[in-house]
């Protein structure tokens, strides 16, 4: 068995002992590495942030995150890539038996080639064919994601996509499909949100309600057909408002660590009060998170409740997908 095949089935036993028993496990942690990024896209002003952690304060907290049981730590930011220790980093997990994932706008993979291998996937954003991803992200931004994702596939490493959907590209969700067909990568969409109070509002950008459910209702057509769509159906209709039933998963097999230590169980907390790693252990603070009582808002939420209230399709979703 590979190693990555015995990461998964370990997430797995855990994500049932966590919901059979109630016991909260990090299996997957999403980890904001900075808040600086080289961009500025239409619907984020998280590069306004100051402070990140030390290497030092990071590789301790992913010893810890090992030690508790997390299965897959995504690397976000920001930009992680505009981070010099990103190698020592990958390493540590690497090292942990931590399956790895970097959220990444693609522009300074090069310099991480070397490092690549220790990675389970980079997921790229991608927004649209070039002249719409350039228009929301940056002249020459397309191109750039292009040769990352051909980077990172000639070393085997898996790439996925994301798409945010905001009124700049509502009407661009074959054109993303077929992105991703040609590109050999799965694309998991999500819905233009403020994610919290650190963020700026993005109302402006939210597509009209009848906009919104017709491309939902497309990439539900995409999916049924088999086309590489990331999105569990479960997701796909929680965003068309179906109400999704059972436990959050959030603070109980998934917690958010904020760029300067601030730990939560949801990103949609991020600003509120919370403990920090530098301060607390990670033992300490995980059993006393305050849970979110809201609906999902954003298609992570959204996979993570299905997947932690065992969906059918949406285990088998993941287990292709992650």
């Amino acid at each position: 068995m590979t190693p990555m095949m015995r990461t998964k089935m370990r997430a797995a036993l855990s994500l049932l002992t966590s919901r059979l028993l109630g016991s909260r496990i990090p299996l997957f942690v999403g980890w904001q590495l900075t808040a600086r990024c080289n961009l500025r896209c239409s619907y984020c002003n998280i590069w306004e942030n100051p402070g990140e952690l030390s290497t030092d304060e990071i590789l301790k907290g992913i010893d810890q995150l090992r030690d508790l049981g997390t299965a897959i730590i995504a690397f976000t930011g920001g930009e992680p890539l505009l981070r010099d220790d990103i190698p020592e980093i990958l390493e540590r997990t690497y090292r942990r038996g931590i399956l790895s994932r970097l959220h990444t706008n693609g522009y300074y993979l090069p310099k991480i080639v070397k490092h690549l291998h220790k990675l389970h996937a980079v997921v790229l954003s991608l927004d649209g064919p070039r002249e719409v991803h350039d228009a929301i992200r940056g002249k020459g931004s397309y191109d750039r994601v292009v040769e990352a994702a051909e980077l990172a596939k000639g070393v085997g490493v898996k790439v996925l996509l994301t798409a945010v959907l905001s009124s700049g590209n509502v009407d661009s969700v074959d054109a993303l499909v077929k992105e991703a067909e040609m590109l050999g990568a799965r694309m998991t969409f999500q819905p233009v949100i403020q994610k919290n109070e650190e963020w700026m509002s993005v109302d402006h950008l939210r597509p009209g309600e009848q906009d919104y459910r017709q491309a939902f209702k497309r990439i539900m057509w995409h999916k049924e057909r088999g086309a590489p769509v990331g999105n569990s159906m479960a997701s796909l209709r929680a965003f068309l408002g179906k109400k999704m039933d059972g436990a959050s998963a959030l603070g109980r097999v998934y917690i958010n660590i904020s760029y300067d230590g601030r730990v939560y169980a949801s990103s949609s907390q991020v600003g509120d009060a919370a403990p920090n790693l530098r301060d607390t252990p990670l033992e300490d603070i995980i059993p006393h998170l305050k849970l979110p009582a809201e609906q999902p808002h954003c298609t992570l939420a959204a996979e993570m409740n299905s997947l932690y209230n065992l969906d059918p399709r949406s285990v088998l979703n993941a287990a292709f997908h992650l």
